[in-house]
């Protein structure tokens, strides 16, 4: 699993350009592991393509049952 994380969700459009703007860390990008992230990176410098930031959700404390009891607008699933 990798992307952008603005790419993981939607966003209404008449929302998106105040949300983007508002919301930069949407153009992290989500990887698995660690491990992805630095293939990742090694991609990036050696072909010269600038910078990323990641998000690696190996690495990431969250506890995935209090995640299931946050309430969400319309009791939408998380």
């Amino acid at each position: 699993m990798q992307g952008r994380l603005g790419s993981l969700g939607a966003i209404d459009e008449k929302y998106d350009v105040a949300i983007s703007t508002a919301a930069p860390a949407l153009r992290n990008i989500v990887v698995d592991t660690a491990a992805t992230g630095q293939k990742c990176v090694e991609m990036l410098r050696k072909e010269n393509l600038g910078r990323a930031t990641f998000i690696m959700l190996d690495k990431l404390n969250i506890d995935a049952a209090k995640m299931n009891h946050i309430a969400t607008p319309e009791n939408a699933p998380r």
